[in-house]
């Protein structure tokens, strides 16, 4: 697997396009670190997000019973 800096391959993003759908890996090393890599497009579709933190709560199998009660007393006061 072999590196490129990452101002060559937006110089030459026609070129790291079709690197990429050749399967060839290769990170783009801004500032010497591997940070993105690109891939074909069919590869990027798997890599969709999960569901949402609001979804998997929604999903929790928690009732009522297992979460502590809230405390109404309001804010409490800062003395800056």
């Amino acid at each position: 697997m072999r590196e490129i800096r990452f101002k060559d391959a937006r110089a030459k993003l026609s070129d790291a396009t079709d690197e990429a759908l050749s399967e060839e890996e290769f990170p783009t090393t801004p500032n010497g670190c591997k940070d993105a890599m690109p891939v074909c497009w069919s590869d990027g579709k798997n890599l969709s997000p999960g569901p949402s933190r609001g979804r998997l709560l929604a999903a929790s199998p928690l009732v009522d019973d297992d979460l502590p009660d809230r405390n109404g007393a309001g804010l409490r006061d800062l003395d800056l």
